[in-house]
């Protein structure tokens, strides 16, 4: 029992350090505010290891790795490698290209400001990402090994996320609209009046003012402009994806390419700020047409009957297992383009109730909750090339990773003292490309191979950004 506390009590100090390395790490990509091509680039640091012992310089000097993508042909990862400035109090992400075994890695991009939401396009030979450009983000494209840099964007509010159709002739993109007015909008006689009209919730998330929403655009996509703009939830005062933590991962393309599910919680005022009750909409590009695929049609809230509400909250209710009344988030699409699964909490205005996974038939409108049997939440997940799912969860302190058969069985595949902190399929149906930390050593991009039993199963390091400082450090 003595050494049980002693892990938990480091792993909490730790946890606390890298806690405090992520707020830091987002104030400084904040402060990021504008793109100055003569800035100083900020690389690896150089740092020197003293007596073995890890300090917060040094922690400061890890590379962060982050966000690998397979290449359409299962050859290469492409992958982020975020470096931390204490003397510019900001961060700047790079983007490298490496063999699927690790080896060859080639950074391909030296810039002042940071690479985002990179993808694989045009068959693997260029690659699509977020780049400042002015005052706001757009979508840039380059060759595959960094040449013939150019923006292919000019959204007047900027591109939070974005995600290409299958087929790459359309594309999906976060942007903002207006939510509310400020004083200087309503009186004509205070046009740099700061101040704002507060008469409704939800006006703030956090420490942030709403002032926008965002909002799904789609657009044609002929790989060097945006055409044929279209907010896809045009007049509707909701969010998409939802505010303060949602990003691009709460929206899908189908597999033909022809309809996008996305979350929202589409409510307002008090109904907004005190529920937790959102949806996973599945819209048609051809004829503009939205369904819930939560929420039967017609189906009204039982807000306003406090009697039908209280029950509503019960655990295990079928109305809650048929509507669907708590946080349904994530959707992603099967290979088959038959199902769609999501994450999916049971009660309303319940934010920590467990994460399940939901898995709805697009055919026949039948829902299975196929996870009932786990009593962890559902992290991230992913389907298998073989229609199988697989997702993290934690039990004991540690986040490994399950999978889900054709028969709805249950079966954890890794067992180790460490986080897995996402999955994905490699397409040659046998392994999987995940991201791993542990109390010994931060992210880095692994293989798993499952077993048909944990002890079979293959755990393989595939970058090892930082071992030049781990190597020298007496860890416990």
């Amino acid at each position: 029992m003595a050494e049980i506390n002693l892990n938990l009590n480091i792993d909490m100090n730790f946890s606390k350090i890298m806690a405090s390395l992520v707020v830091l790490s987002a104030t400084a990509a904040c402060n990021n505010s504008t793109t100055d091509d003569e800035a100083p680039i900020i690389e690896r640091p150089e740092v020197t290891v003293e007596d073995g012992k890890l300090t917060p310089e040094l922690l400061f000097a890890l590379g962060r790795v982050t966000d690998p993508k397979l290449s359409p042909d299962g050859s290469h990862i492409l992958y982020g490698v975020g470096y931390e400035s204490i003397e510019q109090n900001k961060s700047n992400r790079e983007l490298w290209v490496m063999n699927v075994d690790g080896s060859e890695p080639t950074r391909i991009t030296r810039t002042a400001s940071s690479e985002q939401n990179a993808v694989w396009i045009d068959g693997g030979k260029k690659i699509a990402f977020l780049y400042r450009e002015g005052d706001a983000m757009q979508i840039f494209t380059m060759n595959a090994d960094g040449t013939d840099r150019r923006c292919v964007s000019k959204v007047e509010n900027g591109v939070d996320g974005f995600v290409l159709s299958p087929d790459e002739k359309k594309i999906l993109f976060i942007s903002q609209v207006k939510a509310f007015d400020k004083a200087g909008d309503i009186y004509s006689d205070l046009p740099k009046s700061s101040g704002r009209l507060i008469d409704d919730l939800m006006y703030k998330h956090w420490d942030e003012w709403v002032a926008t929403i965002p909002h799904p655009f789609i657009a044609d996509f002929d790989g060097s402009q945006l055409t044929g703009i279209t907010d896809i939830m045009e007049g509707e005062p909701y969010e998409c994806p939802m505010e303060p933590f949602g990003g691009i991962e709460q929206i899908e393309w189908s597999k033909d390419s022809k309809n996008i599910a996305y979350t929202s919680r589409k409510l307002l005022g008090i109904d907004y700020a005190t529920s937790t009750d959102s949806d996973i909409y599945l819209y048609n590009i051809e004829t503009r047409q939205t369904r819930n695929l939560c929420k039967p049609e017609g189906y009204v809230t039982p807000k306003s009957d406090p009697a039908l509400s209280k029950k509503y909250q019960a655990v295990n209710s079928k109305e809650n297992l048929q509507n669907n009344v708590g946080y349904d988030q994530n959707p992603q699409f099967s290979p088959c383009g038959k199902y769609v699964a999501w994450q999916s909490m049971e009660r309303d205005g319940y934010e920590a109730d467990l994460n399940r996974l939901c898995v709805y038939n697009l055919l026949t409108g039948e829902k299975k909750y196929v996870t009932e049997g786990h009593k962890s939440n559902v992290d991230e997940f992913c389907w298998g090339e073989k229609g199988e799912l697989f997702f993290t969860s934690v039990w004991h302190g540690c986040k490994n990773i399950y999978r889900i058969d054709a028969k709805g069985r249950i079966a954890q595949i890794t067992d180790d003292k460490a986080n897995y902190v996402s999955v994905a399929p490699l397409n040659d149906g046998k392994r999987l490309l995940v991201m791993r930390q542990s109390m010994e050593a931060p992210t880095d991009i692994y293989t798993v191979t499952p077993g048909q039993e944990i002890a079979k199963t293959v755990v393989r390091q595939v970058t090892a950004e930082n071992s030049h400082i781990l190597s020298k450090l007496h860890l416990g």
